[in-house]
């Protein structure tokens, strides 16, 4: 039996300390069948199920590190990390204390939400954040992509962000205004070049899943837009209404592009953008996410009223009506739609994250689940499946996406 040391002890014939219980994990999470303890076994149940218990593992797994990172020369504290991580482990879906899946009485199966930003102040210079979050808000931790180096303006500053078939894709921004890129692992990988500058704090865009395509218009000094197909990016139609500040999202399979110093709305047709009805007032800033048979208008600012915005408005057979209000102001916002919740991330006001339910037609309650450290315009913002085992070179935050 090998001697105890700051990091190691000895627990079942197995040599134990954070580097070797970093690899026991690992392996466990990746269903390498040959390990003893149940937690190991594959859960032979849907797929939801399987990645839900991803999840769960990988929280356990986070508090197992956080334990052991206090237990200084104390072995009987590295035994009761490592018990206390089973325990938590036979609460996951499909392992001990939930064999048929979710829901389970110990975890709550719910989406994962990762959440990215690169700020720069005009006198504090740079600020960024970057972290994983339940949906709820329970759980948070930080996460780590490495961006390109830039002697102007950091990589995603003022970047729009959207999720086409799988794949997570950065537009323009700042630093520089063409670019496309994707996240791949732990980074960025440059893939392209847009048609036209692009700004996220100006401009607008949405991804159409029907049509396997994203939609880009300019915003700041023409009704200019553009297609990306993942590959290369076309001109398209341009909108008949400069949406400077405006916010787009997904109706009936098409691109809607809501206000923008200005209470127009368009909404992308086969042989171009026709007009649809016009905000309840002129706004700016606005945020909008797709639902279920419409889509929600959050927050911005009212410029003929004046102020800024708490109600929430929902656009649905061709008219616009006032579903609900929030506990706080948001402007350049993104938004992330659930089925149940949709959960608002603060761009450049209040910071705060709020997570807002919604049966179907109205907002029946909201709360606070994290407030950001600094402001951002329009938080890049997706929902990843997190993955058993990653190369060393990003440990802790290799992702794919759904």
């Amino acid at each position: 039996m090998k001697n105890v040391t700051r990091t190691s002890f000895v627990k079942e014939n197995v040599y134990y300390d954070l580097k070797s219980a970093r690899i026991l994990v690992r392996n466990c999470l990746a269903g390498f069948e040959d390990w003893a303890n149940p937690i190991c076994l594959s859960c032979l149940d849907s797929e939801n199920n399987h990645l839900y218990k991803e999840q769960c593992m990988e929280e356990a797994k986070t508090t197992h590190y956080s334990c052991l990172e206090i237990c200084g020369d104390d072995r009987n504290c590295f035994e009761e990390c490592f018990d206390q991580f089973l325990r938590e482990t036979d609460d996951c879906p499909c392992n001990k204390n939930c064999p048929d899946g979710c829901h389970c009485p110990g975890f709550k199966c719910q989406p994962y939400i990762t959440v990215l930003c690169q700020d720069k102040k005009e006198f504090a210079g740079y600020s960024a954040f970057s972290y994983a979050i339940s949906s709820d808000g329970h759980f948070k931790e930080n996460r780590h992509y490495n961006s390109p180096i830039s002697s102007t303006y950091p990589y995603l500053f003022r970047s729009g962000s959207a999720l086409l078939k799988g794949e997570v894709y950065i537009f323009g921004g700042m630093q520089n205004a063409t670019k496309v890129a994707k996240i791949s692992d732990c980074g960025f990988e440059e893939i392209g070049q847009l048609l036209n500058g692009f700004d996220v704090y100006w401009g607008s865009l949405a991804a159409l899943p029907e049509k396997e395509k994203i939609i880009l218009c300019e915003g700041y000094s023409s009704s200019k837009c553009e297609s990306f197909d993942g590959l290369i990016s076309t001109q398209t139609y341009e909108t008949s209404y400069q949406h400077k500040y405006g916010s787009m999202a997904v109706y009936e399979n098409s691109a809607i592009i809501v206000g923008g110093q200005s209470d127009k709305v368009e909404i992308m047709e086969e042989n171009g953008w026709s007009e649809a009805r016009a905000f309840p007032f002129l706004v700016s800033d606005v945020s909008c996410v797709s639902v279920d048979d419409g889509v929600i208008a959050i927050g911005g600012y009212a410029l003929d009223l004046p102020g800024n915005i708490k109600d929430v408005f929902l656009y649905r057979a061709g008219e616009w009506s006032t579903v609900g209000k929030l506990l706080s102001f948001f402007r350049y916002a993104t938004a992330i739609f659930f089925g149940d919740p949709f959960i608002v991330f603060d761009g450049n006001f209040d910071k705060k994250v709020e997570r807002v339910e919604w049966d179907g037609s109205s907002v029946t309650s909201s709360e606070i689940i994290n407030e950001h450290e600094t402001t951002c315009y329009r938080p890049i913002v997706f929902q990843p499946n997190p993955i058993s085992s990653c190369d060393e070179a990003c440990d802790d935050f290799c992702y794919s996406y759904s």
